[in-house]
């Protein structure tokens, strides 16, 4: 049961936002996500996909700091924040 929710949580958190939220258009999303990534080979990930830390920005007209630079994280960090 566990794995189920877990899968159902990643699926979830990585779709494309859905025309509505209503419960059709909210499968349609997930069920689309992971067909999409699953059969990926090697050298199709190294071509389609981006690994990246975010940067500083503004957020509600304040700054805030890069990845790189938030508290209790390495200044030499490789960790990823993003993902397509």
């Amino acid at each position: 049961m566990v794995p189920n929710h877990l899968f159902q949580l990643l699926t979830l958190t990585a779709m494309e936002p859905p025309i509505s939220f209503e419960a059709d258009a909210v499968a349609r999303q997930t069920s689309r996500n992971p067909a999409r990534h699953s059969n990926a080979t090697p050298e199709e990930v190294l071509q389609n996909m981006v690994r990246g830390q975010y940067g500083e920005g503004l957020i509600d007209g304040q700054n805030v700091s890069a990845y790189r630079g938030e508290p209790n994280v390495s200044p030499a960090s490789n960790t990823e924040t993003l993902w397509p």
